[in-house]
């Protein structure tokens, strides 16, 4: 475990990463419902809605889409009669996630206030496909609303699960979420996950995750053979850990970071 501060440069651009450094620590609840075959995740958690989504309009307006943005939201306006950003902002919960499993999958988890009420409504700006899930008609919502992490999701399949919005690229990546949701087949079910999650720090405000074994798939798919080689042969080496995790945590508009690699629990040696 090594632990510091991480200061965000003057005079750079702002950056996503710095709208969470002028939140407040955040206890971070959203991974206990990441799928067991979790292979990478980014979290993201806050404290001040209001001022989240402020920040990010202005930081949107400074990438010049300004203009993208407005009318987005004035065609909505225009042909559902909703102001969606506010009322979207109005029932957002303190934490969103993203998630790619070892099956190359892609969900965003964003945790509601109220699931019945933004159920209806996405109802009036979605093909609904039944009674929680559907397909939002509008491209780039996503982003707009959320910023730079959504931008893979350009006009995606959607479902509502108690007080979480699920989003994916195809109505396949929803139905494997869902069966992991419905059947309790989180990491947080795994005793190695919990003595992994017991060494990090409750409160963050963005959180990446790496679950090695899970990451071997997309290991051997992304990298030149001779790389992965020396990552699937070496010994010791990658194989042996478990799992690697960086949390940033606000202070003083910067971050206080963490950063933690555990080895798996058999690679663990014990005096006898």
């Amino acid at each position: 475990m090594f632990n510091g501060s991480t200061t965000i440069l003057q005079g750079e651009s702002p950056g996503y990463l710095r709208l969470f450094a002028m939140q407040q620590p955040t206890v971070n609840h959203l991974k206990d419902i990441f799928p067991s075959t979790t292979a990478y995740s980014a979290a993201f958690a806050l404290s001040d809605l209001t001022k989240f989504g402020a920040d990010l309009e202005k930081e949107q307006a400074k990438g010049g889409y300004k203009n993208e943005s407005a009318l987005l939201f004035s065609k909505i306006k225009a042909e559902t009669g909703i102001s969606l950003k506010s009322r979207f902002h109005g029932l957002l919960g303190s934490e969103f996630g993203l998630v790619t499993t070892r099956y190359l999958e892609k969900f965003a988890i964003i945790s509601i206030k109220d699931g019945s009420k933004l159920k209806a409504l996405f109802t009036d700006i979605s093909k609904m496909t039944d009674e929680n899930a559907g397909q939002l008609n509008y491209d780039k919502l996503p982003f707009f609303l959320l910023g730079d992490a959504f931008s893979p999701f350009k006009r995606p399949y959607f479902m509502i699960i108690d007080n979480y919005l699920i989003l994916a690229n195809s109505t396949g990546e929803l139905a494997s979420y869902y069966d992991s949701y419905i059947n309790r087949k989180f990491l947080s079910k795994n005793d190695q996950y919990n003595q992994f999650d017991d060494l990090l720090s409750a409160q963050s405000n963005v959180a990446f995750f790496f679950h090695f074994k899970n990451l071997q798939p997309i290991f051997k798919r992304d990298l030149y053979p001779e790389v992965y080689n020396t990552i699937e042969n070496s010994e010791p080496g990658w194989k042996n850990f478990y799992a690697a995790s960086f949390q940033f945590t606000s202070a003083d508009n910067n971050f206080y970071t963490n950063f933690c690699m555990k080895l798996n629990t058999d690679n663990v040696l014990v005096d006898k």
